[in-house]
């Protein structure tokens, strides 16, 4: 039986009892009485001691418990900063293998626009497809220069054309459009500018390309089209052989001299430009001022007309520039 059990039992005898007592007390006494129920009283048992909860033997300061909890999820943030920097630094090392991230607006320095035109140069067909508007995926595939079909690797390239090698582009982006141009190259050696219009679009604070339009401007036929590829000079351009190109003009030097049509093209100042900058459908007029500087100004089909400064090498060919 346990404690409060044989409480509540001495209690109801008690009550049971007080009667008799009180009768008795009449006969006895107020003292006897009084005597009688400290007696009882003291048969009681004690009350259980109050248990404090929980034990203060067994309870840490705060301070320790803030320390382990500190120590049981420190793997987490570690293993959790880990993954942060290592995938940081995945996307500065290989930035072509996203679409890359951009706040704002794309500018013509931005990493989507030097990550498309890195891998256009490149050849990087897969690193091109990964930047290409998920939309527009199998528009990519009927590219001109996409060699591939859906479902395999993207080989991108033209048989037996130039390229731009070694990156040689520029870019000029307004709003979601990016205008690049491209110095593509061929063995003659020879130069053409390609342009290449992309449309951006941003998913998830993510830039994807669309191509809009390819030329490899072939054949230049009015003064628009002159000044919307090289601007209204090529100085500073790699078509200007004298900042530029002094390796590709002594190479122009020995075609030159090994052949005789070459010969004749490059030692005429107006068939040089028309040539070299690959003008078609007009005619140049050949103007050297008093202290010797000459100048073509080319006068296209449709009536437009460009002036170029020309230079003339060592060896007696002449080249766009300055």
């Amino acid at each position: 039986m346990d404690t409060e059990d044989r409480r509540g039992r001495f209690e109801k005898l008690y009550r049971e009892n007080r009667g008799r007592m009180l009768s008795a007390a009449a006969s006895k006494g107020e003292n006897e009485l009084l005597e009688v129920e400290m007696n009882h009283t003291h048969a009681l048992p004690p009350a259980p001691p109050a248990v404090e909860w929980p034990p203060a033997a067994v309870c840490a300061p705060a301070g320790s418990r803030r320390v382990r909890w500190l120590f049981s999820i420190t793997p987490v943030l570690i293993f959790v900063l880990t993954f942060t920097v290592a995938a940081t630094m995945y996307r500065q090392l290989y930035p072509a293998h996203y679409g890359v991230s951009l706040p704002g607006a794309v500018s013509a320095s931005s990493q989507p626009v030097t990550a498309w035109a890195e891998a256009f140069c490149a050849r990087d067909g897969q690193a091109l497809l990964d930047l290409y508007d998920p939309e527009a995926r199998d528009d990519f595939y009927r590219l001109e220069y996409v060699w591939s079909l859906p479902g395999e690797t993207p080989v991108i390239g033209l048989p037996d054309g130039p390229w731009p090698e070694g990156g040689r582009c520029s870019a000029v982006t307004e709003g979601d459009r990016t205008v690049i141009t491209y110095w593509a190259e061929k063995d003659e050696p020879h130069l053409w500018a390609w342009t290449q219009v992309v449309r951006w679009r941003e998913e998830n604070g993510t830039y994807y390309g669309r191509q809009e339009s390819f030329s490899r401007n072939e054949c230049v036929i009015s003064a628009a089209q002159y000044e919307e590829i090289y601007g209204k000079t090529v100085s500073g351009t790699p078509m200007d052989y004298r900042t530029n190109q002094e390796g590709l003009w002594r190479e122009l030097e020995i075609l030159a001299g090994e052949n005789e049509i070459f010969q004749r093209i490059l030692t005429d100042p107006a068939l040089s430009l028309e040539y070299l900058l690959n003008l078609f459908g007009g005619e140049g007029t050949v103007i050297e001022d008093p202290d010797g500087r000459v100048t073509v100004c080319y006068r296209f089909s449709d009536g437009s007309q460009i002036s170029q400064a020309m230079f003339r090498t060592a060896n007696g060919i002449w080249l766009p520039g300055g």
